[in-house]
């Protein structure tokens, strides 16, 4: 569940908020075999899970934000070799991240939000964005008693990540949200032509 906590007259400032989530921080020994170690190479990034079209607003219009699920993606885990419990791995990658991580199968599209909120501000054309830290992750597992290591790469998100805002294509950077998503949503749904997108490219 997610809390929906940002007001109208707050809509052009970024926000983040959630539940946490107890998916992949069990505190059991990891059972993908027994005696297993790890190596870990892991890398995060802010990744859009809802892009919405850009919208002309003006005070008091009642906005509608779609949420559509926008290039969505499932997590996933792979191993070259057979292991006898996989959501282990995923679970000893959640406590070396000390992180709540989407469980193998979960897809981006069971985090997007619609919701409808007044617009309370000035006219405004705006674009609704969402998205959660991406998580890929390579490893090395090393079983007691297995003469090869088994390898493997996981992509997923933290279930903790989810984050939300809105940008104005017609203000310019220093009147919008810095955070990456806010740049990525203004690249690509704001108009080429429009104050914030020349800006964006720009940078």
């Amino acid at each position: 569940m997610i809390r929906k906590t940002f007001a109208a007259i707050l809509l052009l400032a970024a926000g983040a908020s959630g539940c946490a989530e107890s998916e992949s921080t069990a505190t059991d020994d990891p059972k993908a075999c027994k005696g297993a170690t790890y190596i870990w190479e892991h890398e995060s990034s802010w990744i859009p899970i809802v892009l919405d079209e850009a919208r002309t607003v003006s005070r008091g219009d009642e906005l509608k934000i779609a949420g559509d699920p926008y290039r969505p993606w499932s997590s996933s885990l792979k191993t070259d070799q057979n292991v006898n419990a996989p959501d282990e791995i995923l679970k000893a990658l959640g406590r070396e991240l000390d992180k709540p991580l989407a469980n193998v199968g979960r897809s981006t599209k069971s985090e997007a939000m619609p919701m409808t909120t007044e617009f309370a501000g000035d006219k405004a054309q705006a674009v609704y964005f969402q998205g959660v830290e991406r998580i890929d992750a390579t490893f090395t597992l090393t079983c007691t008693g297995q003469d090869r290591p088994i390898n493997g790469h996981i992509v997923t998100w933290n279930t903790r990540s989810n984050s939300f805002g809105t940008v104005d294509c017609l203000k310019p950077l220093s009147a919008n949200p810095i955070e990456p998503l806010a740049k990525v949503a203004a690249a690509t749904r704001c108009p080429k032509d429009s104050v914030l997108a020349r800006e964006t490219v720009a940078r």
